[in-house]
């Protein structure tokens, strides 16, 4: 899959990689008016990123359901070396 977004923010970008390596879809920035920073349609799930907390996060999360909010660069490359060692990504109901 090439890259359709160019994201260079150090929290955001294994995030985009993973999502990218595992062929998902995704929506980047300011997302369905959302400014929530990834969206998966496929799975109805936004991620949020962010370097550190802020009251902001309250605000950008309050009104939508599954959000997965990513703090710190470190926990965006644990989530992208969590989800490349699974073999693939089921896409749909249970």
């Amino acid at each position: 899959m090439s890259k359709k977004y160019k994201i260079t923010n150090p929290v955001e970008k294994p995030i985009a990689e993973i999502l990218e390596s595992h062929c998902l879809e995704y929506e980047h920035d300011n997302v369905k008016s959302s400014n929530l920073d990834f969206y998966i349609p496929s799975f109805d799930i936004y991620i949020e990123c962010k370097a550190f907390y802020s009251d902001r996060i309250i605000r950008q999360i309050k009104d939508k359901g599954n959000v997965i909010v990513v703090q710190g660069e470190e926990s965006a490359k644990f989530l992208k070396t969590l989800l490349q060692k699974s073999k693939s990504i089921e896409i749909g109901e249970d």
